[in-house]
């Protein structure tokens, strides 16, 4: 719980410091719910599995949470910061076992494009991809959380992408 508490001032101020809004969750379900369609897609939401695939769970329902959203502006572009997690629910694991599965964790975010040239991007290696109106970048995490010293330059990269896909084409 201490260690939960000291992540959660740290958050805090990181975010008090860039002038950004934190919310432990998004405002609403509506919110919720449009953060969620963005993230619609890989990482987030793997293939099905193909039938006969090993190990052979039963697979209940999934839940999807977002947690310590921030909110903001980054070199003038509105951006939305958070962790998210995936659990999925496992009715039975072929060995008997049952319960909730959270090994998903990330940390994601997504930087506004008001308006795109289409242009592919010169560096395919990085984990982006534009979603709805926004660029999406993720980490995998090992443990919940958003790992501080990451942001900026996450916020960076995508920043170096967005004004590579906004600018102006030569006649």
């Amino acid at each position: 719980m201490r260690e939960y508490g000291r992540r959660l001032r740290a958050t805090r101020e990181f975010a008090a410091a860039r002038g950004w809004t934190l919310l432990n969750r998004a405002r609403s379900d509506a919110e919720r719910q449009a953060l969620l369609e963005q993230l619609h897609g890989e990482p987030f939401h793997p293939p099905d599995r193909a039938p006969g695939a090993f190990p052979y769970p039963v697979l209940g329902r999934c839940e999807h949470r977002l947690s310590d959203v921030m909110l903001g502006t980054y070199r003038g572009r509105d951006v939305v910061v958070f962790a998210y997690t995936r659990r999925q629910e496992v009715l039975d694991d072929s060995f008997g076992r049952r319960g909730w599965e959270s090994s998903h964790y990330w940390i994601a975010a997504l930087l506004d494009l008001p308006a795109l040239t289409p242009m592919p991007p010169e560096d395919s290696g990085r984990r982006w991809r534009i979603s709805g109106t926004s660029l999406l970048t993720w980490t995998h995490q090992p443990v919940p959380g958003i790992p501080l010293d990451q942001v900026d330059p996450a916020l960076e990269r995508l920043s170096v992408v967005a004004d590579h896909l906004t600018a102006p084409t030569g006649p």
